[in-house]
């Protein structure tokens, strides 16, 4: 964002699409795991779960570069619910892109990595 204020948050124009509606990729697993090394630096940085991930609030842009969009729901990572979440929305990826893509992946090791530094 570039600026908030309680409930109001002011962010520049995306431009790229959502991984829902982009029909091919050249190369997924890359893709892929540029999403999961994100959500790990967040994770381990930022303490923040999006809790709601999906392939409608993946963005792709032009260059490749990938945005984690719709964070309302997000849970710090000291959250009750905080590892739920966590496995919620890495299966949720996991699951489009096995369905899609046919990239194999293990959700356990995959949690594994995000308590590694």
């Amino acid at each position: 964002p570039i600026a908030y204020n309680r409930n109001i948050v002011i962010m520049s124009y995306l431009r790229g699409k959502e991984l829902i509606y982009i029909k091919t990729l050249k190369n997924p697993e890359k893709i892929f795991n540029k999403i999961i090394k994100q959500l790990k630096v967040i994770y381990q940085k930022g303490n923040m779960i999006h809790g709601d991930l999906g392939e409608f609030n993946i963005v792709l842009d032009e260059k490749g570069q990938i945005l984690i969009i719709d964070w309302l729901q997000w849970v710090s990572k000291d959250h009750p619910n905080a590892v739920s979440l966590l496995t919620r929305d890495i299966t949720n990826i996991c699951n489009f892109f096995k369905k899609k893509y046919n990239v194999q992946s293990n959700i356990n090791e995959i949690l594994d990595l995000f308590n590694k530094k």
